[in-house]
């Protein structure tokens, strides 16, 4: 029988934890669902992967990764105050504590989805796709032009669009700081 690492059962105790409270509605666990189920697969897909080189914990790379999340996330989060594509319900009224359930959520995507990947690619390793080269003017521009894209659309009227967020309270911080130098502008 094959072993696995102790955070391998990990992984399916919470999954099954928060499975069961969903089936039973315990809304003060399950408010919590997202991240803990992430968690559950982060650490069951980590323990298959354990003993191949697409271990995120053995090769000390779920913490970047996990910062990664979360950045890329809150980018995602930015870009849905101007096309208001999906809003949260039923969040904790606690700010600082909702803050931490977006992070936890937030630091559990990325990974999850790289370690179901190479669950994938260990099961179909003779996956077909062929190679190509690209050259380092292309990846220069590619990265340019993807820059301007990703701040067209916040530029022109940032602050108008705060309170669309899917969470008004989401980006806080970044009314007050515009508010504070705004009024600091104006006061001198």
């Amino acid at each position: 029988m094959k072993s696995y690492p102790f955070y391998f059962y990990t992984g399916i105790l919470l999954i099954l934890f928060m499975q069961i409270c969903l089936l039973l509605d315990i809304r003060i666990v399950t408010i919590w669902a997202t991240p803990t189920l992430w968690t559950g697969l982060i650490l069951l897909t980590d323990g298959i992967l354990a003993k191949t080189n697409r271990s995120l914990i053995k090769n000390k790379a779920l913490l970047k990764l996990a910062l990664i999340s979360v950045l890329c996330w809150w980018m995602f989060e930015w870009f849905n105050i101007f096309f208001s594509n999906w809003h949260y319900q039923g969040l904790l009224q606690t700010l600082h504590i909702r803050y931490f359930g977006y992070i936890w959520a937030f630091a559990t995507i990325f990974p999850g989805v790289l370690l179901v990947y190479g669950i994938i690619l260990t099961i179909m390793p003779k996956i077909l796709y062929k190679q190509f080269h690209l050259t380092s003017s292309f990846l220069v521009a590619s990265f340019i032009i993807g820059i301007f894209f990703l701040f067209m659309p916040i530029i022109p009227f940032s602050m108008y669009y705060v309170n669309r967020a899917a969470d008004p309270d989401l980006f806080i911080w970044l009314q007050w700081s515009a508010n504070t130098f705004y009024s600091e502008f104006t006061a001198g």
